[in-house]
């Protein structure tokens, strides 16, 4: 499903409040299923993503924003594993 229309509003709260987390973040394909934001990163990156705390960064952007959505964070590899089982 395409991210919301609110993505990007969150996005560049995002960049404002961590420029590393900003710039990880640009690295992750979202997918948005309703209530689930899932983030694709390129090989290393998921370990990066959640090894650097940057997901605190992410819900405090959404609850800025008003928005109630769980996050989820798989690498490129695991959402091609995922669709082709």
């Amino acid at each position: 499903m395409p991210v919301p229309a609110w993505w990007p509003q969150v996005t560049v709260t995002v960049r404002q409040m961590g420029a590393f987390t900003g710039m990880l973040l640009a690295l992750a394909t979202p997918d948005w299923d309703g209530y689930t934001i899932t983030l694709a990163f390129p090989g290393e990156s998921a370990a990066v993503w959640r090894d650097s705390g940057s997901s605190r960064i992410l819900a405090a952007a959404l609850a800025h924003h008003g928005i109630r959505a769980d996050v989820t964070v798989a690498t490129v590899i695991d959402i091609r594993e995922q669709k082709t089982t």
